[in-house]
């Protein structure tokens, strides 16, 4: 049976299709080991066929590729959601923040003792997010508060927040 996806849905996808996703794998198993998968990437849902994504190189919509990721569908505040889906169009054209990742990378390999200076961090996430920090502000945005800010999040804390909301 075909799962559709809702506005809002959380994406998260587990395997890696190529080196840089298979980095962010490794990344989180150095920092989270024995577990038996790890995201690599996380999107939301806009409708039935179209997301909203940070993919390496701007936050763009794109399909949504049922085939190669697992739906989530947290709980919103029903009044808050329009918003942060617009909120999300909004940001559609910002480059990608490789600053925040290199920072995520940092800290996977030192296992949190070593990372960029915080406030540098937040300011770059603010004017270029990757996917994870885009998926946390338009969650937050939508009433879910799961998903902690900081450090900045990455696919596999998106995914420890919303694996109880699995839509089969």
């Amino acid at each position: 049976m075909q799962v559709w996806c809702e506005s809002g849905d959380v994406l998260i996808y587990f395997k890696p299709v190529n080196l840089t996703t298979r980095l962010i794998e490794y990344g989180e198993e150095r920092i989270d080991p024995n577990e038996d998968r790890y995201a690599y990437h996380v999107a939301i849902a806009l409708g039935r066929y179209d997301k909203v994504e940070a993919n390496g190189q701007a936050t763009e919509i794109n399909p949504i590729d049922y085939d190669r990721c697992e739906v989530f569908r947290p709980p919103y505040d029903p009044a808050k959601l329009p918003g942060a889906l617009a909120w999300a169009h909004n940001q559609v054209g910002r480059l990608y923040g490789w600053i925040g990742i290199i920072d995520q990378g940092i800290r996977d390999f030192s296992w949190s003792l070593f990372h960029l200076p915080d406030w540098f961090v937040r300011w770059a996430n603010n004017r270029w997010p990757y996917c994870s920090t885009l998926v946390q502000e338009i969650t937050l945005r939508a009433g879910f508060d799961g998903i902690p800010s900081w450090p900045p999040p990455s696919p596999e804390t998106v995914y420890k927040a919303v694996k109880q909301w699995s839509v089969k």
